[in-house]
């Protein structure tokens, strides 16, 4: 074993065979304090599991240059701002769970690009504005939790690129609509 690859013996942190960061789970381990921007430079990251810790801080502003990542799991802290972009840009992206945190402003639009998506959990923040209509998009999407924002407008009536043997999107977006309270008139 090389000297350069002693930290894949660290909790948390699985490697390649060239010793690369391939996995880090520091998921209930108390941390706080703010998610360096060089996360970004680990080229070989698949999983990333930060969940149920402390952190209060933005996240860092972009996530681009993921071409590896597959499962991203920030819920359960207290991150703040907006949610960074590029994430849509995460051609192997399949699950994204961000629940239980202070965001806020609009959903991230460009995560309609991210189209091996299977799971996209946003729940429980303070995101405002309508679903985006890019999420059309998220053809292989599973699950989709929006619950506990402050979401408005209409929900976009575009037929998402579903199997015909599951409901569409429009049809799950149609079900969210009727479920909502109606105003008195």
């Amino acid at each position: 074993m090389k000297n350069s690859s002693v930290h894949c013996n660290w909790t948390g942190i699985e490697c390649n065979t060239n010793g690369a960061l391939e996995k880090l789970d520091l998921s209930y381990m108390n941390l706080s304090g703010t998610l360096s921007n060089d996360i970004q430079k680990l080229q070989s990251l698949s999983f990333l599991n930060m969940c149920c810790n402390r952190f209060s801080s933005p996240l860092p502003k972009s996530w681009s240059n993921r071409n590896s990542i597959k499962i991203i799991d920030v819920s359960q802290n207290n991150f703040i701002d907006r949610f960074p972009v590029g994430l849509g840009l995460a051609a192997t992206l399949t699950a994204l769970n961000a629940s239980g945190n202070n965001f806020s402003g609009y959903l991230p639009e460009d995560l309609g690009n991210a189209t091996l998506l299977k799971s996209l959990d946003l729940q429980g923040n303070f995101f405002k504005g309508s679903i985006p209509k890019s999420y059309k998009n998220l053809g292989k999407l599973k699950y989709l939790g929006l619950s506990g924002n402050n979401l408005t407008g209409q929900i976009p009536g575009e037929r998402a690129k579903l199997p015909k043997d599951r409901p569409s999107m429009r049809d799950v977006l149609t079900m969210l609509e009727e479920a909502k309270p109606r105003r008195k008139k």
